[in-house]
């Protein structure tokens, strides 16, 4: 996230939101005494889950497009697309 300009101490207060969460089942006839610990994943319904998602989304994309144009593979594709048509 420091690469996409977020302040540090944003990215504290992330981190802090989604460290040390756990989870109590309510199974129906009341609510378990079982506890667990959530250690990966954005909490459901919390307004920042779909900004985390982009981010990450968007960092994906932009490794898997620097990988396919620095590919062999797709340099071909697109020189053969190009002349094909």
């Amino acid at each position: 996230m420091p690469s996409k300009g977020i302040p540090t101490y944003l990215i504290i207060i992330i981190q802090k939101i989604y460290t040390e969460n756990i989870i109590i089942v309510n199974a129906g006839n009341g609510i378990s005494e079982d506890s667990r610990a959530i250690t990966q994943g954005v909490r459901q319904g919390c307004p920042l889950s779909p900004v985390l998602l982009n981010l990450y989304l968007d960092e994906v994309i932009r490794i898997w497009l620097q990988k396919l144009t620095t590919s062999k593979y797709f340099k071909e594709l697109i020189f053969n697309t190009l002349i094909c048509r």
